[in-house]
C-alpha cells in the first residue's frame, strides 16, 4: 500500500508540474527608459528568448546576455564570456536565441566603444516550455507510474 501512496504521490507532483509549465508558457518582463543600458538580473529559464529593443540611444548597438554568476555590473563587459551577443542592433530590432540553462541573466546593451548605452527600452520574450521542468515532470511522472504498476503486479505474483 506504501508504494501505490508514493507512487500515486510522485504521479500527481509531476503532473501538477507539467499543468503549471504549460499554463506559464510564455512570460514577458519589460524594461522602461532607465539610462543604463543594463538591464537584470532575470531569472531567465531553458527556453527560447526573444529580446525586442523598443528604443535605443545612440543606434547600433551591441546586445549581450551575460551570466550573473561570471560578471558582476562593476566590470568591463568585454572582460567575461557573453552566453549571446549580437551586434548591430537599432530601434525595434528583436533577436531570439536559446538558453541552455536556467539562472540570472544580465542583459547589457553597449555601444561600439564598449560603454553602455544611454537610454534602453526593452523587452524580454520568453516562449515555450522550460526544458528542465519538462524533464523532471516527466521523470517524477514516470517513477510514480512505475511504482504504481508494481504494486499492482506484486500480488500477481505472490499467487504463483
Amino acid at each position: 500500500m506504501k508504494l501505490l501512496r508514493i507512487g500515486a504521490i510522485l504521479l500527481t507532483i509531476g503532473m501538477t508540474l507539467l499543468v503549471a509549465t504549460n499554463l506559464r508558457a510564455a512570460s514577458q518582463m519589460t524594461s522602461t527608459g532607465k539610462p543604463i543600458g543594463l538591464f537584470g538580473p532575470y531569472l531567465l529559464e531553458p527556453r527560447e528568448t526573444t529580446i525586442v529593443l523598443k528604443d535605443v540611444t545612440p543606434q547600433n548597438v551591441t546586445v549581450a546576455v551575460v551570466s550573473a554568476q561570471i560578471w558582476h555590473a562593476t566590470q568591463n563587459i568585454s572582460e567575461c564570456e557573453h552566453v549571446f551577443t549580437v551586434s548591430g542592433m537599432n530601434k525595434l530590432d528583436l533577436v531570439t536565441f536559446n538558453l541552455n540553462i536556467r539562472g540570472l541573466y544580465y542583459i547589457v546593451v553597449f555601444t561600439t566603444n564598449g560603454r553602455l548605452a544611454e537610454e534602453v527600452r526593452l523587452v524580454v520574450v520568453q516562449g515555450g516550455l522550460p526544458k528542465d521542468l519538462l524533464w523532471i515532470s516527466g521523470i517524477l511522472s514516470s517513477i510514480g507510474v512505475i511504482m504504481m504498476v508494481i504494486h499492482q503486479l506484486r500480488p500477481l505474483a505472490h499467487r504463483r
